[in-house]
């Protein structure tokens, strides 16, 4: 087990509050203009399962759902809700899905664990992933950040703040498409308002198609 693997499956044992974030679904539905039609009876992906207020909602909507974790015990807790559960290493062997939903996680991750989650997603035709990215407002907005606020963003665990450039690249290069962008003030994060929320919908390019 990895360190960063160990330092998530303790934040799910404590089931800590401030980095599982507990995105309830009304929220994502708005944020990411998600219709329950474009879940109901639809093979569903959640990458990144949190407190599991979603995986919930989604386990009684979803014709099939699949949750995906870098915790094992996070997928052990997700079992409640559904059986079929895979740790983000074995995201290629999920099948393939109308709609994949990512919110709050990329934030966490290193571009090349982005770029392999992204690359490997199995989209059905049609299919969508919804995914949110971090990005500062200023280049330097982490160095204005209060002490407590730049501990939590710089030592505490992974944050990776990106640009819109940078996201657009990555998701080119996994071989996907953005048919659509918001860009969102989430708000303060322990006092720091230094970021903004890309949050995108996307799908296969048409030269990617199988």
């Amino acid at each position: 087990m990895t360190a960063l693997n160990q330092f998530w499956d303790n934040l799910h044992s404590q089931d800590n509050g401030q980095w599982l974030t507990g995105s309830r679904i009304q929220n994502i539905l708005d944020l990411y203009r998600i219709s329950r039609d474009q879940l109901e009876n639809k093979n569903v992906l959640e990458i990144g399962i949190g407190r599991l207020f979603i995986t919930e909602w989604l386990s009684q909507v979803a014709s099939t759902l699949y949750a995906c974790d870098i915790s094992l015990v996070a997928l052990e807790k997700a079992k409640r809700f559904t059986p079929h559960v895979y740790p983000t290493q074995d995201i290629k062997k999920i099948p393939a899905v109308d709609l994949a939903l990512c919110h709050l996680v990329f934030v966490h991750c290193t571009d090349d664990e982005c770029h392999r989650m992204l690359s490997n997603l199995n989209l059905a035709p049609g299919g969508k992933l919804y995914c949110q990215f971090s990005c500062l407002k200023t280049p330097d907005a982490i160095e204005h950040a209060s002490d407590h606020a730049r501990r939590a963003l710089t030592q505490d665990g992974p944050h990776f703040f990106r640009t819109p450039t940078t996201v657009e690249n990555m998701i080119e290069a996994s071989g996907l498409i953005i048919t659509n962008r918001i860009e969102l003030d989430p708000g303060a994060f322990l006092g720091w308002h230094g970021q903004y929320w890309l949050c995108l919908e996307c799908q296969k390019n048409k030269g990617n198609l199988t």
